[in-house]
């Protein structure tokens, strides 16, 4: 099994399809990969309830920023009656609503370079978002029907709207939800991971400083992380964010340093907090 959902995990990635798409791909005569990318929008549990009519065992693959809270919640429940797998492929995203209907998997499945994120639920009113107390209720509400425990809710549903809770390997172990990570070789890792560096494409670090040496950071007790970098230097860095966030939060806030600047992670070689 862990050899054909390694397979498929990177299938997806080797050929991606058009945003907002369903789409069957046979990675075995017993297993079919049914691939969800883009946005999440009204009306998709419907569709992909259709696509999956004919599948009786079935990996749910993910790609996409999220969408419609209602329709991922359906999505999830459609993924969990039917007893399917869940997955995410390598340096790809599935935040928000993608997010809760991945966890509807009966066996989750993430890519060690892979980024799962959760926030609250929220709604726009004039241009602003507010976290909807009825949104995290329901979300509450679904977690608890997948056996997911209060930690777990917590966790799912803490974040501001445009902030991300990114799930690790420690943090699913502290939290209760039952993740394997698949090395490259098919293997499943057992041990503690942290949040890969380099990041999926639409996503960015915010480097606040760097420094020769670690202790001369003064940023480093507001930081998310501290990592080495290519240069030999160290550098605290927030988030990750989606990108136009990233660049929002870089603009906005008056409290960053100046020469805070965006990056995808591909010169961070590793982690002093992991």
């Amino acid at each position: 099994m862990t050899k054909a959902v390694l397979y498929i995990l990177f299938f997806i990635v080797a050929y991606p399809v058009c945003a907002a798409e369903f789409r069957i791909q046979r990675a075995s005569s017993a297993l079919s990969a049914i691939i969800i990318e883009g946005e999440i929008l009204a009306g998709d549990a419907e569709r992909f309830e259709k696509t999956i009519k004919n599948v009786d065992a079935g990996l749910v693959l993910f790609k996409s920023p999220g969408g419609h809270l209602l329709e991922g919640l359906k999505i999830g429940r459609v993924i969990k009656s039917a007893g399917y797998n869940t997955g995410v492929p390598p340096f790809t995203a599935c935040a928000s609503a993608c997010a809760l209907a991945w966890l509807g998997g009966e066996t989750r499945y993430m890519a060690p370079t892979a980024l799962v994120g959760f926030h609250a639920a929220y709604v726009v009113e004039n241009g602003v978002a507010s976290e909807s107390g009825v949104g995290n209720a329901l979300v509450g509400a679904y977690l608890n029907e997948l056996g997911l425990g209060l930690n777990a809710i917590i966790f799912a549903s803490s974040a501001a709207p445009n902030e991300m809770n990114w799930l690790n390997a420690a943090k699913a172990q502290k939290v209760g939800i039952n993740v394997i990570f698949l090395s490259t070789d098919g293997s499943s890792e057992t041990e503690t991971q942290g949040i890969k560096l380099k990041l999926p494409t639409g996503f960015r670090w915010i480097v606040l400083e760097s420094a020769r040496s670690s202790s001369s950071l003064r940023t480093a007790k507001v930081a998310d992380n501290i990592v080495k970098t290519q240069n030999g230097y160290f550098a605290a860095i927030i988030g990750p964010y989606e990108e136009p966030v990233a660049r929002r939060i870089l603009s906005d806030n008056p409290l960053l340093p100046n020469d805070a600047y965006l990056s995808s992670g591909n010169g961070f070689l590793f982690s002093l907090f992991d």
